[in-house]
C-alpha cells in the first residue's frame, strides 16, 4: 500500500444508529500523514481516521504491518498480511487470542465508484467480544471497502459503517 503524506482515499461512509438501522451517509478522507521511525529506521505511518488500520502502519510490496496500543501500555502488531497475489486462502496475523483472521483472493473484479480492481483480497477480522470487520484490499491502492460491525442490544453482530471509495489520489 503506498503510504505517503501526499496520498489520500476518499471515502463514502454508509452509517448505521445503535439498532443497526441505516441513518445516513458523509464523506471521509484516509490520509497517512504523521510518521515516526523506529530503532531500526522503519517509517511507521499514522492514519487520521480507522478503515481497518490502527496507530502505527508498515507497508512493502509484500507485507503490510499494523501495530496498535494494547491497553495503552505497548504496541502490538494489529494484524499482519502477506500480499501475495498467488495466494487463495490464508490466514492473516493478528495478536488477540479472542480474535480470527482471515484473508483470501477475489477472482473476480471489485467494482466501486473509485473503478473496477482486479487481484484484490478481502481481510475479514472477527474478535468474540465484538467489533467485527470485513475489507477488500488492493496491493498498490489500498482499503476498497471496508465493513465495520458491532454488537447490538439484541446481541448480534450488524453494520455500523460501510465505507465505499469513490477516489483516491496516489504519488
Amino acid at each position: 500500500m503506498p503510504l505517503g503524506k501526499k496520498n489520500y482515499w476518499v471515502y463514502l461512509d454508509s452509517l448505521f444508529d445503535s439498532n443497526g438501522e441505516f441513518t445516513g451517509t458523509k464523506y471521509d478522507t484516509l490520509k497517512f500523514t504523521k510518521t515516526y521511525y523506529s530503532t531500526d529506521s522503519i517509517v511507521w505511518w499514522e492514519p487520521n481516521v480507522f478503515k481497518g488500520f490502527f496507530r502505527f502502519n508498515y507497508s512493502t510490496d509484500s507485507i503490510l504491518y499494523t501495530l496498535g496500543d494494547r491497553w495503552g501500555n505497548r504496541l502490538l502488531v494489529e494484524w499482519a498480511k502477506p500480499l501475495i497475489t498467488d495466494s487463495t486462502n490464508d490466514e492473516c496475523i493478528y495478536t488477540d487470542h479472542a480474535t480470527l483472521c482471515k484473508a483470501w483472493k477475489i477472482n473476480e473484479p471489485v467494482n466501486v465508484p473509485a473503478g473496477s480492481f482486479n487481484q484484490c483480497f478481502h481481510y475479514r477480522k472477527l474478535w468474540f467480544l465484538g467489533n467485527d470487520f470485513d475489507f477488500y484490499f488492493k496491493p498498490g491502492v489500498g482499503v476498497l471497502k471496508f465493513w465495520y460491525y458491532s454488537k447490538y442490544p439484541d446481541g448480534r453482530m450488524k453494520p455500523a459503517t460501510i465505507s465505499t471509495l469513490v477516489n483516491f489520489h496516489l504519488e
